[in-house]
């Protein structure tokens, strides 16, 4: 399949609530994060450290969303649920990891024009450290340009 688009898809952790397919545009990105903290020293000397771990993030811009799907994903976002990203890589082949919505603003806030039930956004999503990636570990298809799957874009 080359030239096929991956695909994703987002429940909760507990399964309450049906399995959303996410189909981003094509300027998804993902990247690796390992957080790093700085503190100055009396005499002015800068010291950084790394925290344990790292995390991923997902920045996926959609369209077409239905109203109640919407209305789901605005509300984990609010509450801050644990969610279940599943990537759908084709050719059967499946990887998953634990997330939170990471937005600063209400993700999907804008109707599409003509299609009042109808919703596009921009979901950011970031993977904890602490849960899912110790227990199932997570590998970018390219960490250095941060996207799935470089081979099948082009």
């Amino acid at each position: 399949m080359i030239g096929a688009r991956k695909t994703f898809d987002l429940k909760t952790l507990n399964g309450s609530e049906s399995t959303i397919p996410l189909h981003p545009t094509w300027e998804y990105s993902e990247r690796v994060i390992k957080d790093k903290n700085f503190n100055r020293t009396q005499s002015g000397q800068l010291n950084s450290f790394r925290k344990n771990g790292v995390y991923y993030e997902f920045s996926l811009p959609i369209d077409y969303i239905g109203s109640g799907e919407a209305h789901n994903i605005n509300d984990w976002w609010e509450d801050q649920t644990d969610l279940n990203l599943i990537i759908n890589k084709g050719f059967d082949t499946q990887q998953s990891v634990i997330v939170r919505i990471n937005n600063l603003l209400k993700p999907l806030n804008t109707n599409i024009r003509g299609r009042i039930n109808d919703f596009r956004g921009s979901l950011l999503l970031r993977s904890s450290t602490d849960v899912g990636l110790a227990k199932q570990p997570f590998t970018l298809d390219d960490p250095v340009f941060g996207q799935l799957d470089n081979d099948t874009l082009g």
